[in-house]
């Protein structure tokens, strides 16, 4: 019965991170395929409207205009993966890179944004080399 008992938890925390590992995987994969499809799609000026920090990404949301009306897209940028230690410095590191992300972003700033011609809504953020 000890046995069991132990083991419940680490099978659980075992399917917890398998589930949060394909779930991760997923999302990367949608957004590199959506970066590709998009790579010829027109592209217009849109304007920055909120930043804020969700869990592990820095997340932009933007406004543009096509000829078929406004539109709002979000963007996430992922944060290093850290694995919390007993003195907090890795959380810090993860606090710093948050910042430094969002720094690089204005309330109200342009940005160059593609769209789909045939589906609007569906955008990707260009983001420029400096």
């Amino acid at each position: 019965m000890n046995v069991i008992a132990m083991l419940v938890p680490i099978i659980f925390v075992g399917l917890w991170l398998a589930v949060w590992t394909a779930w991760k995987w997923r999302e990367r994969n949608k957004s590199s395929i959506l970066q590709e499809r998009g790579r010829f799609w027109p592209t217009v000026t849109g304007v920055l409207t909120s930043k804020k920090l969700v869990w592990a990404h820095v997340e932009i949301t933007y406004e543009y205009a096509t000829p078929n009306g406004t539109h709002q897209g979000i963007h996430k940028i992922q944060l290093s993966v850290v694995l919390p230690d007993r003195t907090g410095q890795d959380a810090s590191k993860l606090n710093d890179e948050a910042k430094a992300i969002m720094e690089k972003f204005a309330v109200g700033q342009n940005l160059t944004v593609r769209y789909n011609p045939t589906c609007p809504d569906q955008s990707i953020l260009v983001m420029e080399m400096a």
